[in-house]
């Protein structure tokens, strides 16, 4: 063997034997510090536009109110309805408390009639149907109503509720009108509170 391949093979078996080691971590007591886990924001799960309505409406069948809601139960409505409905409705129960005082012998605005349906009478049952989105923070979902009452035709028609999405989920943001009879309410919820 040559003096050149005694120098070369050591030298090319010693590289070869470095590229093939299995890498090894750092020693103890010099591993690198590890990086400060930054807290994940997880927004709370919100619940369906779908759900907050059946919530919403299972409650005011239960109600059975007519006219604007009194204060007692619009508190309990708050958490299904928006911020914007929430201070029409308001408005209007002070136009309503205000006209009682002014005129006692008149019959004062917002005192009568289910303002959540088309019927004036209300619904006795509901369904909700599937949510159509308008944009990111709007949907209008149909809700079939029902009327049956022992004795008379049952009525059914179809409603749409406006959702909108705030801050603690979906909300009741206004109600399309949607019955088709000769007395229906027409327009929308939002229209009718104006005083």
């Amino acid at each position: 063997m040559s003096m050149r391949a005694t120098v070369v093979l050591p030298i090319v078996l010693s590289l070869c034997l470095a590229s093939c080691a299995p890498e090894r971590g750092p020693t103890p007591g010099t591993e690198p510090p590890m990086p400060e886990r930054m807290p994940v924001e997880v927004a709370p799960p919100t619940e369906s536009s779908r759900a907050m309505l059946e919530k919403f409406y299972t409650q005011h069948l239960r109600n059975r109110d007519s006219g604007v809601p009194d204060e007692y139960l619009l508190d309990g409505y708050r958490p299904y309805i928006s911020q914007r409905l929430t201070a029409q409705l308001e408005r209007a129960r002070q136009v309503r408390d205000q006209a009682i005082v002014a005129h006692p012998d008149e019959k004062p605005p917002f005192v009568e009639g289910d303002f959540f349906s088309s019927l004036f009478e209300g619904p006795t049952g509901f369904e909700i149907g599937m949510p159509v989105r308008l944009n990111d923070e709007n949907q209008r979902v149909p809700i079939v109503f029902s009327n049956v009452i022992p004795g008379q035709q049952p009525v059914r028609w179809t409603d749409y509720a406006v959702m909108v999405h705030e801050e603690s989920g979906w909300k009741l943001d206004d109600v399309e009108y949607g019955g088709q009879w000769e007395f229906a309410t027409r327009g929308r919820l939002s229209e009718m509170l104006k005083p």
